[in-house]
């Protein structure tokens, strides 16, 4: 089985992709199994245990994938900042539909105020 760590070689969706087939291939696999085995439960049901421990590695593969490339972008609403230097963390965003404002927390309580057009 391929090693999906992250590194600076991370393809991410790519690797998502991967192991998304292999998943379905692996259910495949399993219906596959049902069919042959028609009336033949012991043997469903061993093949259902043997692809159940395939699909286990593959899901914590998932989740670690998930987890990383939730890391690199982490977006939190948050108030109207009262000025360029209120609280906030890196990463906060907060919205002034009213007055057609966008703020963005780029540093700990550093706030970037930027004007967003009404036109697209």
């Amino acid at each position: 089985m391929a090693d999906f760590a992250l590194d600076k070689n991370f393809k991410g969706l790519n690797d998502t992709k991967l192991l998304s087939s292999r998943v379905e291939r692996t259910f495949d696999q399993l219906i596959d199994l049902f069919n042959q085995n028609n009336g033949d439960l012991a043997s469903q049901f061993a093949a259902v245990a043997n692809l159940t421990n395939q699909i286990a590695p593959l899901q914590t593969q998932v989740a670690g994938i998930a987890s990383s490339v939730a890391s690199l972008v982490t977006l939190v609403l948050a108030p109207i900042p009262a000025s360029s230097t209120s609280t906030g963390t890196a990463g906060q965003i907060a919205v002034d539909t009213t007055n057609n404002l966008f703020y963005l927390c780029y540093a700990t309580n550093a706030w970037l105020q930027i004007s967003v057009g009404t036109t697209f």
